[in-house]
């Protein structure tokens, strides 16, 4: 038997909602965060992760506004979306390749609460709660920010410009100028005769790996990057 609809019990369920959704986030980031091979990845979902309990912390304050305790709830659609990125990412080495999985993961659940919290925004103002409406908002905001983050964080790692995990890179290069040097200073005459082939290491030094700018393409970004 169908019951009578009302504003306030559907706000109430969207809160509870959005309560489990957080608490299935704060358990799943750490995983993420420990498969991540980009340390700036790594570091952009450690930032949400402290946002994001944070975010509990708003959603139990808006319970007790409304004198009521969080239900026991469970947020199916975001444990849909968590455990179908989990399975993405454990079949994955890691790797950049894990990364951007990572990420397209992460975004999913980004714009779940987006959706999630401005729906929520929208009836807390119809219903005149502006205080509950003033922590949804904030919770908006970080969640915008959050998307936002993680674009440009995936943008660098498929340009190539990402700088996590590259000091060993630039250690082995380092090695690898000592043992040249090393090299001419005991056979000149080889060194020469390398350069005649392979050319100078001045005419090296100006080969670069290809980007995505190079083919006149432009990374995605999500169209939801810069809305407020």
């Amino acid at each position: 038997m169908k019951t009578e609809a009302r504003f306030e019990d559907l706000f109430r369920e969207r809160i509870e909602d959005l309560y489990d959704a957080e608490k299935q986030i704060v358990d799943a980031l750490p995983k993420l965060i420990a498969e991540s091979s980009s340390a700036t990845l790594a570091g952009a979902l450690q930032q949400h992760l402290d946002e994001t309990k944070e975010q509990v912390v708003r959603l139990e304050t808006i319970f007790e506004g409304m004198g009521e305790q969080p239900g026991s709830r469970r947020c199916e659609g975001m444990q849909g979306i968590i455990g179908e990125g989990e399975q993405s990412i454990a079949k994955l080495k890691k790797s950049p390749v894990l990364d951007v999985a990572a990420i397209a993961a992460a975004q999913r659940v980004e714009h779940y609460e987006i959706a999630g919290y401005g729906i929520a925004c929208a009836m807390a103002e119809m219903l005149g709660q502006e205080d509950t409406l003033l922590l949804l908002q904030e919770t908006l905001e970080e969640e915008r920010d959050a998307d936002e983050n993680l674009s440009e964080v995936a943008e660098s790692i498929l340009s190539g410009d990402d700088m996590g995990g590259e000091e060993e890179e630039v250690e082995l290069v380092e090695l690898d100028e000592e043992d040249e040097k090393t090299k001419r200073k005991s056979n000149p005459n080889a060194t020469r005769s390398r350069e005649k082939w392979h050319g100078s290491n001045d005419s090296h030094a100006a080969v670069r790996p290809l980007r995505c700018d190079d083919f006149g393409s432009r990374i995605w970004r999500s169209p939801l990057r810069g809305r407020r």
